[in-house]
């Protein structure tokens, strides 16, 4: 395959994924829609993160769509539609309060809440909705165009054996170090209290 095959196959499997049932409709470009509004009230508000939605909802999304193939799609569509819309919304209360929505809009605090005190909040809000469309897009652009190449160099030049001899060493070094991290948390009062008493 090419690389725009991969491209054109990745975007036909969104459009002609699942469908909703009461609106006949692709679930995933309506679950990145619908849940977009979610992410941006959930990242204007100060204290909540849209990781935070996510960890949260996804419990419950496992539970309503289950674990077929099928409500792959779905379920990162709403995961996507949060994360966006808790980008976009982390730059509402920095711009109006002076207070941050998400960490990632911090930087906004500088130059959008002097644009409010100016009483230019409408044309600060704006901005950051189009800087955060803008710079989305041209990620996610740039991510469809790029992703393709790896996967045909992986395709073509690794082997099966060899990816799986690494997912196990891999694996392996993980619970080894999980097991001197283990023992340490589970003696950590009496190895602490031994590192205090160090010279």
């Amino acid at each position: 395959m090419s690389v725009l095959d991969y491209i054109l196959a990745g975007v036909a499997v969104v459009f002609a994924g699942p469908e909703l049932a009461f609106l006949g409709l692709p679930a995933t470009p309506v679950m990145i829609l619908s849940v977009f509004l979610l992410g941006i009230v959930v990242g204007s508000t100060p204290g909540l993160a849209a990781p935070m939605a996510m960890a949260v909802s996804l419990p419950h999304l496992i539970s309503a769509f289950g674990f077929n193939p099928d409500a792959l799609l779905p379920v990162i569509g709403f995961l996507i539609g949060v994360m966006k819309g808790g980008t976009v919304g982390g730059a509402v209360p920095a711009i109006l309060f002076n207070t941050p929505g998400t960490p990632d809009a911090h930087m906004t605090t500088l130059d959008g809440h002097p644009m409010t005190k100016e009483g230019q909040p409408d044309k600060a809000l704006r901005i950051a909705q189009f800087s955060s469309a803008s710079g989305d897009t041209f990620s996610d652009i740039v991510l469809i165009l790029c992703v393709p190449f790896p996967a045909v160099l992986v395709e073509q030049y690794l082997d099966l054996p060899h990816l799986r001899g690494h997912r196990h060493a891999g694996v392996s070094e993980v619970l080894r170090g999980l097991r001197g991290g283990l023992e340490r948390a589970l003696y950590g009062l009496r190895t602490r209290g031994a590192d205090a008493r160090r010279p």
